[in-house]
Formats: structure tokens, sequence, C-alpha cells
């Protein structure tokens, strides 16, 4: 992920709760750990409710004492020199003639002591390559907690003519300098449409179109296997339209 994940102001006040146990570390990748989430729609928007049981942990095999963390669904930071947290981005179809904004409703938090692993990068050639301290930097100073909040407002892209509105889930953050993450319990936010001037896409019904530009509608989805390796594959996010029930986009539909 790139700084410019957290460049996006969001509004809203975070509820913090310390509840011990809430969110738990676990040792094995089950399906118990699945977040449980929530969709309510209204005529101005969606409320999306995430509902954390916890993650798994496994001790990363370069920087011992530091620990990869994974949650079904979500993907892991592979931007050298930074932490390996957790990323999943949410995409809403945005109604022609609309803005939206973004605002964290609720925020449950747990501190545990836990230091995360360097993130890696996306090895170009995986058959040849291999993951060393060369290509897998330390994570660099910086201060307090990163991410900093856990959604994000993120880009409005087209998709099929249609203006797509991504949203960043983050449900770690890390104070590298205290050796402890912030896991969230319970998430709340809501994307809210107001009447305003959308001029990314053509009118409805407009005879011109716009090719699905290359990552777009994508996201990265990481899993744990037995060996420690962490292995990613692309795959279509969900659309949430207001207008019509949610359907996810099979994964091999490009």
């Amino acid at each position: 992920m790139k700084t410019k994940r957290l460049s996006f102001a969001l509004l809203g006040l975070l509820g913090v709760s310390g509840q011990a146990g809430a969110f738990e570390l676990t040792g094995s990748l089950t399906g118990e750990l699945e977040p449980i989430i929530t969709i309510d729609r209204d005529d101005s928007g969606v409320t999306v409710d995430y509902t954390f049981p916890g993650a798994f942990q496994q001790e990363d095999d370069l920087y011992p004492g530091t620990v990869n963390l994974a949650i079904p669904g979500f993907g892991s930071n592979m931007e050298p020199g930074e932490a390996s947290w957790l990323v999943r981005w949410d995409t809403f179809e945005i109604p022609y003639g609309c803005d939206a904004s973004v605002q964290t409703l609720l925020s449950e938090t747990t501190v545990l002591p836990v230091r995360l692993a360097p993130a890696r990068p996306d090895l170009i050639n995986s058959s040849e390559e291999v993951y060393s301290f060369e290509n897998v930097p330390p994570v660099g100073q910086y201060p307090g907690w990163f991410p900093q909040n856990p959604v994000e407002k993120g880009a409005v892209k087209i998709y099929r003519d249609r203006n797509i509105l991504y949203v960043g889930v983050y449900p770690v953050s890390y104070n590298m300098q205290e050796g402890m993450v912030k896991a969230v319990d319970r998430l709340t936010y809501r994307v809210t449409f107001s009447p305003g001037i959308m001029t990314l896409s053509t009118e409805p019904g407009s005879s011109s179109r716009h090719d699905v530009e290359d990552g777009f509608m994508s996201a990265v989805f990481t899993s744990v296997s037995e060996d420690t390796q962490n292995s990613s594959e692309e795959f279509l996010s969900e659309v949430i339209d207001p207008a019509v029930e949610t359907q996810a986009i099979s994964p091999n539909v490009v």
C-alpha cells in the first residue's frame, strides 16, 4: 500500500474499548475467524458493520520474534519497509449525480502485545526468487499507530460507466515503538450519498464506454498455507449497489 492510503480525512468519533480477550489470536486458520459483516441500506446510503472474532498468527521465518497475521477476506500489506498489517477494500456504486462521504460510527478495539513482521513484496518471479533480508527490509521507524484510522475513503473509479467508491478497512493498527497492535473487535462505518456533481462517468444510457483499468475492481486476498508461506490471488470484490441486492462477483471473472 502506498502512503496515500491515509491521506483522506475521515469523519466521526471513534469509540475505543479495551475489553481483554474480545479479539483473539490463534495458531490455526479456521472458519471461526471469518468476520461477520452486516450491510444495511436506506434512501441516503449504506451502513456496514464488521465483527472480528480474531486473527491467525504465525512467527515470521526471517525476523524471529515477529509474526504475520491473517483474517479471511483480508490481504496483507506488501509495501517494503512497512509492517504487514491487513486491509480489505469494500466497493460501492455511487448513484448518478451524487457525491459520497464516509463516516466511522463505531470502532471498538483491543490492544495486544504483538510485534508485526515486515511486509513482504510480491515477487516478480516466484519460481526463482525467494524472500531474504535483501527484498524484505525491516520496518522503518515511525511514531504512534499506523494505519491511524480503521476506515479510509479511497478513490472513485469508473467501471462500465459507473462511479465506484473504494473504502479501505484496516482491522489492525501497529505501534512499532511499543510492540503493540490495536485490533478491531467491532467496526461500523457509513457511506452517505448526497446530491452533487459527479463528472467521472457519463449519464446512464450513453454510448460511451470505459475500459476497466489494470487492477481495477480487484484486491489482494492473502491466505496462509501450512508451510507458513503467504499466497495471494486477485479477486473481484463485491459491489454494493444501494438500489439492488448485493451480489458477489465471481473471482474468476475478469
